[in-house]
């Protein structure tokens, strides 16, 4: 016989005939009409060199092959469907796993401040590799170099990749406490006359670029930095504005000598979704930690 003939589905149908020993019900149990059940007892009457069930008026009957064969092709498909159903249980208890992810500052600061607290006591074997997002994370998902990436606004990864909204945030302005120019309310007159200290990347458009620029605002940009989590650490003493998330300032407002303001017009709320690879939406231990970072962003949401 040669191996390369038979398939999966022959082996099924194969089954089938076994145990039923009759051709119309074995095409039942397998959902394949009666004349495609007949042609699959013909290929594998070829395959064997055996007529396999034999039909005596309106009884069919097992060959003596075709009774060796039914205990040993049972327990291979047997075999077979547990290998393909088995799914390993992740124990973050006593297992082990390395997770690599691209996050930028703000968002690690959000997200990882709630989750390494939580893995460190839950799941003390499974580490934890963090890359920025300088870079977009769209080829290390395509490949599965990267199992997860927390990225802000909206972004062509929604329509590429498994993701979760796990929360929102918005724009507020800042100023330095002992900015005397600027009272309780910023008018668009000051946001445009003002210098601002704002956040670039390799001289990329920021998230905060587009968005004003899709409300028709300017800036007038005086300092620019690489890190933004250091713009409201360096406004105090400044006559600079700064626009940053919301949550980071609040958290930041205790801290530092600064004054939050709502702009002086309308910007889009900012979407923080997780993104993963497809190929691992089925591992066990990848959908126990998005569901822990799912649960721990749970009360983020507005």
């Amino acid at each position: 016989m040669n191996l390369a003939q038979l398939d999966l589905n022959l082996l099924v149908a194969l089954d089938a005939l076994l145990r039923e020993q009759n051709v119309t019900r074995a095409g039942s149990q397998v959902g394949m009409s009666q004349p495609a059940m007949s042609a699959a007892l013909s290929r594998l009457r070829v395959l064997f060199e055996d007529e396999l069930l034999v039909r005596v008026g309106r009884t069919y009957y097992l060959t003596p092959l075709g009774g060796e064969l039914a205990a040993p092709v049972a327990d291979i498909l047997h075999r077979i469907r547990e290998t393909v159903e088995r799914r390993p249980a992740f124990n973050p208890a006593t297992d082990e796993r390395h997770f690599i992810a691209a996050a930028s500052d703000y968002v690690s600061w959000v997200v990882l401040d709630r989750l390494l607290p939580v893995l460190a006591t839950e799941a003390p074997n499974l580490t934890l590799e963090l890359m920025g997002t300088e870079q977009s994370p769209a080829p290390k998902l395509a490949s599965g170099d990267l199992d997860f990436a927390f990225l802000p606004g909206p972004t062509s990864l929604v329509t590429q990749f498994p993701h979760d909204l796990l929360f929102e945030d918005r724009w507020i302005c800042a100023v330095s406490k002992d900015n005397e120019e600027i009272g309780d309310r910023m008018t668009a007159e000051q946001f445009h006359s003002l210098p601002h200290l704002v956040f670039r990347q390799r001289q990329q458009s920021s998230l905060l670029d587009r968005a004003l620029l899709a409300v028709g605002v300017e800036r007038t940009v005086q300092v620019s930095l690489s890190n933004f989590l250091l713009l409201p650490l360096l406004l105090h003493r400044t006559p600079y504005v700064i626009i940053v998330y919301e949550r980071l300032a609040r958290r930041l407002e205790p801290l530092t000598r600064i004054r939050l303001l709502e702009p002086p017009f309308p910007l889009p709320k900012i979407p923080v979704r997780l993104y993963w690879p497809r190929q691992r939406s089925s591992d066990p231990a990848h959908i126990w930690m998005r569901n822990k970072i799912r649960e721990l962003c749970s009360d983020l949401k507005p």
